[in-house]
C-alpha cells in the first residue's frame, strides 16, 4: 500500500491511474477504523477501480477544539486494517496542506443543511464540504463511498458532486454498521463502556418501535412519539439533543402521503459523548 501525504504527491499518484486508464474509489474518513468502515472497504471491492482510502481529522468540522484534540487517533492499528483490506493508498494530508486560503470564502449551503445537526453543530458542514469538495478535486474519484449512518451528511455529499462535478461522481451510499447491542458504529463509541453501550440500545429499539408505528397509523402523533422516547431514554441516562422525522429528499416536513420516503434522525447524549443516528422509513 502506498502511503502519500501531499497534496501534489496525491494529484501526481491520481494522474497515473487515470492516464492509464484506470478509475478510482475514495473511502475518505477520519480514521480510528472500525467496523463501519470496513464495510465501505469491502464495498468498494465490488469495482475493478483502484481504491484510495483517506485520512484527515477534519479540524474545520468541530465546533468544539477540546473535542478536535480528544479525537480518537490509531493510524498504526488503521494502517493494518487498510492493509488487511488490500486498500491501493492511503491519503494522509496534513492541515496545511489540504486546507486552502479560507480568506473571504464562505459557502452558502442548502437551507437543510441548517437543521438538526447543523443548528446545533454551527459551521460543522461548512467544514466537512471544504474538504470533501477539496478531496475530490485532489483525488478525481468515479466512485466515493460514504455511509448512511450521516445521512444529513449524505446529502450535503450528493449537493457536491451535482453543484461541483456534474454528476460525474458516483456516490455508493453504505448501511450503518451496528455492534451487537444496536449501537451505531463510531469513532466515539470507544469513549463508551460496554454497560453504556447497553444502554444504548434503547435507541435503535426505540426507533424501530416509532417506525412501525408511523406506517401502521398515517395519522400517527410524531410529537407524542418524541416524547415518549425522550422520557424512556431519559431512564438510561440518555439524552436527546434532537429527534425529527423529515422527508429523506431535503429533510423538509413530512406531507403525509402514503409514498412519501421519510428518514428518523436523532442526536443523542450518553454521558458526554455526542452520537447520531437514524433510519428509513
Amino acid at each position: 500500500m502506498d502511503i502519500i501525504t501531499t497534496v501534489s504527491d496525491q494529484q501526481k499518484y491520481c494522474k497515473s491511474i487515470i492516464s492509464g486508464d484506470k478509475g478510482i474509489s475514495l473511502i475518505p474518513t477520519m480514521g480510528n477504523l472500525h467496523k463501519g468502515h470496513e464495510s465501505l472497504f469491502i464495498r468498494s471491492t465490488e469495482s475493478d477501480n483502484r481504491r484510495i482510502a483517506s485520512i484527515f481529522v477534519n479540524p474545520l468540522q468541530f465546533n468544539d477544539a477540546k473535542d478536535y484534540t480528544e479525537y480518537p487517533r490509531s493510524i498504526e492499528n488503521d494502517i493494518k486494517i487498510l492493509e488487511k483490506h488490500k486498500i491501493d493508498c492511503l491519503f494522509m494530508p496534513e492541515v496545511k496542506d489540504i486546507i486552502l486560503d479560507r480568506e473571504n470564502k464562505t459557502e452558502c449551503l442548502p437551507d437543510y443543511m441548517s437543521k438538526l445537526c447543523g443548528q446545533y453543530r454551527v459551521g460543522h458542514f461548512n467544514g466537512v464540504f471544504e474538504i470533501v469538495k477539496r478531496l475530490f478535486e485532489v483525488i478525481c474519484p468515479s466512485l466515493a463511498y460514504f455511509g448512511r449512518k450521516d445521512y444529513q451528511q449524505i446529502l450535503l455529499i450528493r449537493y457536491i458532486i451535482k453543484k461541483y462535478f456534474d454528476n460525474n461522481i458516483n456516490l455508493v451510499e453504505c448501511e450503518t454498521i451496528r455492534d451487537d447491542f444496536g449501537l451505531a458504529m463510531s469513532s466515539r463509541n470507544i469513549h463508551l463502556s460496554v454497560n453504556q453501550r447497553k444502554q444504548s440500545s434503547i435507541i435503535y429499539k426505540s426507533l424501530c418501535s416509532i417506525k412501525d408505528q408511523i406506517k401502521k397509523d398515517i395519522n400517527y402523533n410524531f410529537d407524542k412519539l418524541r416524547k415518549e422516547l425522550v422520557s424512556k431514554v431519559k431512564n438510561e441516562n440518555i439524552r436527546v439533543e434532537y429527534l425529527e422525522l423529515l422527508t429523506s429528499e431535503n429533510l423538509s416536513k413530512p406531507s403525509r402521503k402514503k409514498d412519501e420516503n421519510l428518514t428518523l434522525l436523532i442526536a443523542f447524549y450518553v454521558s458526554n459523548i455526542r452520537l447520531i443516528d437514524n433510519i428509513q422509513i
